[in-house]
């Protein structure tokens, strides 16, 4: 045969079973499948993505993080200001009124319970938000 004519690679029959490339290929695709897709789940289940890992700790906005975290509570927060921005700024007193409009809770009696059941992480999670809840409430007031 000359080259022209011979088979392709997956068309050819392997000597140590008979079976053909193609066969061969398929099987050793579908026994690492299940790996794979283990090992895309695991990295989805442990990917981090935490801003004080990005920025070194010699940098001045480090720094600036650490001091929000200390004052405010929880991880999102959102800074808005603009040029000419007081506390005597009617724009800015519209802004604080339409933020405390947007408490989800009238009071603490019902904000809803943390599950006794949950991890303890988990419990952490809900203390941190019913904190930021009940401070947002007395804010309100």
């Amino acid at each position: 045969m000359t080259d022209s004519k011979k088979p392709s690679f997956l068309a050819r029959k392997t000597r140590i079973f008979g079976a053909s490339n193609a066969l061969l290929v398929l099987m050793a695709a579908c026994f690492l499948l299940p790996f794979a897709l283990r090992g895309a789940r695991n990295a989805m289940d442990n990917m981090q993505n935490d801003v004080q890992n990005w920025l070194p700790s010699d940098y001045p906005e480090t720094k600036d993080l650490h001091w929000f975290g200390k004052h405010f509570l929880g991880e999102q927060f959102v800074l808005v200001t603009w040029d000419g921005c007081t506390e005597a700024d009617p724009s800015f007193q519209m802004l604080i009124e339409k933020l405390k409009n947007e408490i989800l809770f009238a009071n603490t009696d019902e904000l809803p319970p943390i599950d006794a059941q949950q991890f303890p992480q988990e419990q952490a999670v809900g203390r941190r938000s019913r904190a930021y809840r009940a401070e947002l409430i007395r804010a309100r007031e």
